[in-house]
């Protein structure tokens, strides 16, 4: 998810020629590449020792909660989603309508459940 946040990000750094808005992008993407340094080791180092990961037979290992793991990855991803998704609008809106009004920007946020549709923040077992 991370690679494909980063790319959507550097494709608005090329199309929009606002200064303000860059640096907002750019800040977006050093927390997406946070977010996902941060969940690597989590997701690898669940386990001690590593080898429990795939053979759960280890004697005298032991796992962390996978479901804590995941649902705090997933709440992550969720929020740098939303900060994402947000991000263009106070620089698109006024374009699009010659003033800036403040209250624009809120009324796209009845699209964020269609997000967590996209991508749920629990797993859904099948």
């Amino acid at each position: 998810m991370a690679t494909v946040k980063q790319s959507y990000l550097f494709f608005c750094v090329r199309i929009f020629p606002n200064k303000e808005f860059k640096v907002w992008v750019w800040v977006c993407m050093f927390l997406v590449f946070g977010y996902w340094l941060g969940s690597m080791p989590q997701i690898f180092l669940i386990c001690s020792p590593f080898e429990m990961n795939w053979n759960p037979s280890v004697p005298s290992g032991h796992c962390a909660s996978y479901n804590v793991a995941f649902t705090t990855i997933d709440c992550v991803n969720m929020v740098t989603e939303l900060v994402i998704m947000l991000l263009p609008i106070p620089f698109i809106q006024p374009a699009a309508d010659g003033h800036r009004d403040v209250n624009r920007p809120l009324n796209h946020l009845p699209y964020w459940p269609l997000v967590c549709l996209v991508n749920p923040p629990f797993p859904i077992a099948t």
